[in-house]
């Protein structure tokens, strides 16, 4: 088992920090002891280097890839997430997003929390997970 906490490196094009215009500000994800945890990531198109903002449906899909994304760099998968952290600006359109959660994990998902929060410009959602390597 890994001792030492590690950086996992994305292009800069996934990196939240580089999309903040803090590139030193936040990690895309870290690993230790086995797991990976990622940072909290929102609707941001790698490709644009822009905001993917639109429905709670839309800006699920573009998040959950990005995560998705993430975790492969670490040697990850969405098979191996453990925990997944939810923070939406507005919970009534908690089952609407629903619908999109289950296209990536249709069947024995991890443990989630779902909170309503204030989130960073106009941001309907943030994910992060934990993962096992």
């Amino acid at each position: 088992m890994q001792e030492k906490r590690e950086i996992v490196r994305t292009s800069d094009s996934l990196s939240l920090g580089h999309f903040l215009g803090e590139p030193s500000l936040v990690s895309p994800a870290t690993r230790g002891g086995g797991l990976i945890f990622t940072t909290g990531y929102v609707a941001m198109n790698p490709d644009t280097g822009k905001p993917e903002t639109g429905s709670i449906e839309v800006e699920t899909r573009r998040t959950l890839d990005n995560l998705k994304m993430v975790l492969e760099t670490a040697g990850s998968s969405f098979d191996k997430v453990l925990k997944i952290n939810i923070f939406m600006e507005d919970l009534d359109e908690w089952p609407a997003m629903n619908e999109v959660y289950k296209e990536y994990f249709p069947t024995d998902p991890p443990a989630r929390r779902t909170v309503q929060a204030k989130l960073i410009e106009d941001y309907k959602i943030e994910i992060d997970c934990i993962a096992l390597e």
